[in-house]
């Protein structure tokens, strides 16, 4: 794609984001106000990521104001909406026709996947719709391939993200959430937020679906057991649903008895 098409692709993208934000259509009225606000964004995620690696500090990040961790998401999200395909944000070419995109390269890139890969199951978070959020945005993480390389280099997220993906699986209101996440390191195929014509859907992880199998293959562990269970116990309630569908189509009486 030609420079100046990025360019004006860009700016639809981000100005559609701001119609539905009220709370950012201010800070999108100017170029220099992207800029500043780009800048906020990456200091911002910095300073939760450092003060949530401090032991005496950690619990602050859930005092931050929820559209504060908002803000960056929605305009990494807005970024990588306006760049089509596997071209990653810290190549020249997306820096020179995106005029901020060098400010949302790797650093903010790696920010962004260091707190999700903290909080996007987190007990800690009561909220629920709060909670389904952050699940929400690890998948939307997990739908570009450069993210997940940045995942695979987080301390963190290597040594941590399988397991609580796994548990993720015990709270079957995000069962959605959760089984898209787990595919995306699969082959992640059909399960983009947007689709361009032209590019290929695929993720895939060799470093998170080892450490997936190590886990699954360690029948002691307590994840694992807990998994599985999880596993079984939707397919049941799958299975006794499409029971019940088909006696109501054929006409059948229900028994109230399994």
């Amino acid at each position: 794609m030609h420079a100046h098409q990025q360019h004006q692709k860009m700016n639809e993208e981000m100005l559609e984001l701001v119609e539905q934000s009220p709370n950012m259509k201010l800070m999108f009225l100017s170029k220099g106000r992207r800029v500043a606000l780009t800048r906020f964004c990456v200091w911002l995620m910095s300073l939760i990521n450092d003060l949530d690696e401090n032991v005496d500090e950690s619990d602050f990040v859930y005092a931050v104001p929820v559209l504060f961790v908002d803000i960056p998401f929605e305009l990494f999200r807005a970024y990588k909406r306006a760049l089509t395909g596997d071209e990653s944000l810290d190549q020249d070419l997306n820096k020179a026709a995106t005029m901020v995109g060098f400010l949302s390269g790797k650093t903010f890139q790696q920010s962004l996947g260091t707190f999700v890969a903290r909080h996007f199951f987190d007990s800690k978070i009561a909220n629920p719709d709060l909670k389904e959020m952050m699940i929400i945005r690890l998948n939307m993480f997990l739908q570009f391939q450069d993210c997940i390389a940045t995942l695979e280099t987080d301390a963190y997220a290597r040594k941590n993200l399988v397991k609580t993906l796994l548990r993720s699986f015990d709270d079957h209101r995000w069962l959605c959430h959760s089984l898209k996440n787990l595919l995306r390191f699969s082959k992640g195929k059909g399960f983009k937020e947007i689709v361009y014509q032209g590019v290929q859907d695929s993720t895939y992880s060799k470093l998170f679906l080892l450490k997936i199998r190590s886990c699954l293959l360690d029948f002691e562990d307590e994840t694992t057991k807990s998994f599985m269970n999880a596993i079984f116990n939707a397919m049941n309630d799958v299975t006794s649903e499409l029971f019940m569908v088909l006696k109501e189509v054929k006409g059948l009486p229900i028994s109230n008895h399994n």
